[in-house]
């Protein structure tokens, strides 16, 4: 029998699918030496950031206190030392080696911090979707790559947006704080997934820290049943009309601030990065009302964090701009993996109502305990800035949007347009 000269796309899916399977297979083999390659690889970035410069001694303090902080939060949202220990210290050797890069370009610690925030949160999770599938009885390298992998395109379109939209506002006017910026953030991302994705092939899971584990996530899911009322059209329009009211009011208390000449009196600017984030959302969420719901849970968490900040500082700044912009990239990452899931979920026969609870109560907590653990780890910092308390604020704030704002948004534009399903809809197909 002579074979067919191409490959039709049912074959082309299963090659793809046993390659990956293959990839996945060598990685948890190795996963010693790999890990063991990339400690080197992070230790030699930490000693080619830290090679030659002095380091102020209160800074190490600083930092150890910051570490132990936020490994605190991260101890009581996971239930496993080495985990937590992971996912806080993740993002840090990408973000040392990127550190001189970074200084020579003007970044200073308030975007380096958060850079880190946001790239811990990526971690977080990642590492929730591991005890997650641990959890449900998955093999080690399902849960450890095959499951989390799906996490890679909404966190991948969050930093292309927010390094996007970073540029588009400072090209002008400092284009090379923009670069060192999105560098840091790369960077910290990068180091953060690698460090979290081999780490969790390589540590051990006994039996009881994986019950311990399934133990506080059911007492997590009986504390959600109040979060989820928002999934409800009732309170979803109510909270919609909220998140509205929090609009005006943002955009009311920062018009005062945005005098002529002022960096942030853009409107076209202003419009690009919506349409940036609408199409960010779009692509990964495939429909319009999560594409809308974003997006204006975004614009509401932006004009309040300024607003915000405007009140604690006085004035607007540019780095009041930087941080605004890495915040709400935060925000963006856990509402796309939010978005991501409630497709998947309608993927696979749910309705939109059910699809949208089940993503809430997957990503609800560690978007909960990702930007407390953040909030934590910047709190020490407040002695060299009083700046740094508004930054921690930002993040508390980026949670309730990414957990509040965006789930009733959509669920009140839902109720309003409803949708029409198609027939592979209505069979679970779509």
């Amino acid at each position: 029998m002579l074979e067919r000269p191409l490959l039709s796309h049912h074959d082309g899916a299963a090659f793809h699918h046993r390659l990956f399977v293959a990839f996945v297979t060598f990685l948890f083999r190795q996963r010693f030496m790999v890990l063991g390659a990339l400690c080197m690889l992070g230790a030699a970035g930490v000693v080619f950031g830290l090679f030659g410069r002095a380091v102020p001694v209160g800074t190490f303090f600083l930092t150890a206190l910051s570490l132990a902080a936020g490994l605190g939060v991260a101890f009581v949202h996971f239930r496993h030392v080495a985990l937590a220990v992971v996912a806080m210290a993740a993002p840090l050797p990408g973000m040392i080696a990127a550190g001189p890069f970074a200084a020579s370009h003007g970044v200073g610690m308030l975007p380096l911090l958060a850079a880190y925030g946001f790239a811990v949160v990526t971690g977080v999770i990642w590492c929730a979707e591991v005890l997650r599938g641990l959890t449900a009885g998955k093999d080690r390298a399902q849960a450890a790559l095959a499951i989390p992998a799906r996490l890679v395109l909404p966190a991948a379109v969050a930093v292309l947006a927010a390094g996007l939209v970073l540029g588009g506002w400072l090209v002008r006017l400092a284009p090379g704080l923009a670069l060192g910026v999105s560098v840091e953030l790369l960077a910290g991302t990068l180091s953060s997934l690698l460090f979290v994705a081999l780490g969790a092939l390589a540590l051990p899971f006994s039996e009881g820290a994986v019950t311990e584990i399934n133990r506080a996530q059911e007492r997590r899911a009986l504390r959600l049943r109040l979060l989820t009322q928002v999934i409800a059209p009732r309170w979803g329009m109510s909270l919609a009309g909220a998140a509205l009211v929090f609009v005006v009011l943002g955009y009311f208390g920062v018009e005062p601030l945005l005098a002529k000449g002022s960096i942030l009196a853009k409107p076209a600017y202003w419009a690009g990065s919506a349409l940036l984030v609408f199409l960010g959302g779009l692509a990964v969420g495939r429909g319009w009302r999560d594409a809308l719901a974003v997006t204006l849970a975004l614009t509401m968490q932006t004009l309040l964090g300024l607003w915000l900040w405007g009140i604690a500082v006085g004035h607007l700044t540019m780095l009041a701009l930087v941080v605004a912009i890495m915040t709400g990239g935060v925000s963006l990452t856990l509402m796309l993996v939010m978005v991501d899931k409630a497709r998947r979920y309608r993927m696979g026969g749910d309705a939109p109502d059910v699809a949208r609870l089940k993503a809430l109560e997957d990503c609800a907590v560690p978007a909960i305990y990702g930007c407390a653990g953040v909030a934590a780890a910047i709190a020490p910092w407040i002695v060299l800035h009083g700046s740094m308390a508004t930054l921690a604020v930002l993040f508390v704030l980026a949670s309730a949007a990414s957990t509040i704002g965006a789930p009733a948004i959509t669920t009140a534009l839902e109720t309003l347009v409803r949708r029409r399903f198609s027939v592979e809809e209505l069979y679970g197909r779509g």
